[in-house]
């Protein structure tokens, strides 16, 4: 289970994150400072308030609570596995993001 007060802000900390959604198609993409970038691919649905995000290869997805207002789109809560310490060691995590559209 996630402990509620292990957060951690990763673009404050420099990394770069971006989401891009093509058709059923998506690319997420974190980048560290410094390191080659973590690049996930697969494809997504959508209803009326949820997106699921699943990577190619595998069965399962990435639930969010889905929000779209103008150009934000905020996802809320997938169950993801983070490695917090930076040592290597991954833990459950959720994952809470706020994406803008690019060029507004």
């Amino acid at each position: 289970m996630a402990t509620p007060s292990k957060r951690v802000d990763v673009v404050a900390k420099g990394t770069t994150v971006t989401l891009a959604l093509t058709g059923s198609n998506f690319v997420f993409t974190m980048t560290d400072q410094g390191l080659a970038p973590n690049v996930t691919s697969g494809t997504f649905t959508t209803s009326k308030d949820t997106m699921s995000l699943t990577p190619a290869g595998v069965t399962w997805s990435w639930q969010f609570d889905m929000i779209q207002s103008g150009n934000n789109l905020t996802l809320n809560g997938a169950s993801v596995e983070f490695d917090f310490a930076a040592n290597g060691v991954r833990e459950q995590a959720k994952l809470y993001m706020t994406l803008v559209r690019a060029g507004t």
